[in-house]
């Protein structure tokens, strides 16, 4: 992964790149902005850099590695189903590769949580001195998975780190991070892109689309959603929500959405944030930005809608319900039709 082929943040690639060359990048580094706006191939890009800097080969050769995940001097901390085989769940060396098939795949990572054993196994691969490049990297995707176990383990070599040894962090959820990982480490806010930068994603990697315009406004600056929510009729659920709530029936909100889940298993969460970010995009433009984005009447209080619309981000934030969807589904119907 390189610089070149990522979109947006140019301003924040710079800054990074003169860190690099001028070797004073710190040496923990936590890159925060929402799903999919391209944190993680970020990170690698960075990796990329601070790898050449000090090495015999050349960037190009590098760059080919580290795309098949095969330069020994960047591990890769994903969140992962994966089991450590060794004792209380430590992680062996068939463990931690194990835990990379998903990348090599490119199958969803976020579907697991990062655990103790994973850090730990990090930790001891970095007490030996490498032989094949001076500097290495240790990419951590979605920190904010790490269990409180093993965010306490990274704590440790974070206040005391190996030289030449850099963390780079990536999160969509800070608050879910110790506050004292946050305090060591320099915060980077990458940006969403814009929708120029959006079109151009679309348009260079050949990306064929149902309902364009309505799934980048969905997709918010983000391509990795874009890519994801391509998969589905988006037209299609934002003309069954506005039928849904303009006749008061939360019925068929549950069994359309539980049709899907039954169809795409794997994609349970996925189609839960399209329904709650469609539901957003529909109550903002219909009564606060009056910006006549869809043609429907949902019949709705407007004094009820800024409520709604923060619960709905809270359940995405959380991810992880306390009630079931269905149940926060009827919350929010009945609130919002005062029912």
């Amino acid at each position: 992964m390189n610089f070149n082929n990522l979109f947006g943040n140019q301003k924040l690639k710079n800054e990074i790149l003169n860190l690099i060359t001028e070797e004073t990048l710190p040496h923990a580094v936590l890159l925060l902005g929402m799903d999919g706006i391209g944190k993680f191939g970020f990170a690698r890009a960075a990796a990329v850099e601070i790898t050449s800097l000090h090495s015999e080969k050349d960037k190009e050769s590098i760059d080919r590695d580290e795309n098949n995940f095969e330069l020994l001097n960047i591990y890769y901390v994903i969140p992962t189903s994966v089991k450590g085989k060794g004792d209380n769940g430590a992680f062996t060396q068939d463990d931690y590769f194990k835990s990379l098939f998903s990348l090599k795949e490119e199958k969803n990572p976020s579907s697991g949580k990062i655990p103790l054993g994973y850090i730990q196994y990090i930790i001891s691969q970095l007490k030996y001195r490498s032989f094949h490049n001076t500097d290495r990297i240790v990419i951590i995707r979605d920190a904010h998975l790490m269990t409180r176990e093993a965010q306490n383990a990274l704590l440790k070599i974070l206040e005391e780190p190996p030289d030449r040894v850099f963390f780079i962090l990536t999160s969509s959820n800070e608050d879910k991070l110790l506050q004292t990982i946050i305090s060591r480490c320099s915060r980077y806010l990458m940006s969403n892109l814009t929708e120029n930068e959006m079109k151009e994603f679309v348009s260079k990697n050949a990306i064929t689309l149902k309902d364009t315009e309505l799934l980048l406004l969905l997709a918010n600056g983000s391509p990795g959603n874009l890519v994801k929510y391509a998969d589905f009729n988006i037209d299609e659920i934002s003309e069954n929500l506005a039928f849904a709530f303009r006749n008061r029936k939360l019925t068929n909100i549950i069994a359309d959405i539980d049709k899907k889940i039954k169809k795409n298993k794997d994609k349970k969460q996925l189609i839960l944030n399209i329904y709650n970010q469609m539901l957003v995009l529909l109550l903002y433009f219909q009564y606060i930005d009056n910006n006549k984005v869809f043609n429907y009447d949902l019949n709705l209080k407007k004094d009820k809608i800024e409520r709604a619309i923060d619960r709905i981000i809270e359940m995405e934030k959380n991810s992880t319900y306390n009630l079931s969807w269905e149940t926060e589904w009827g919350l929010i119907f009945y609130n919002l039709i005062g029912g």
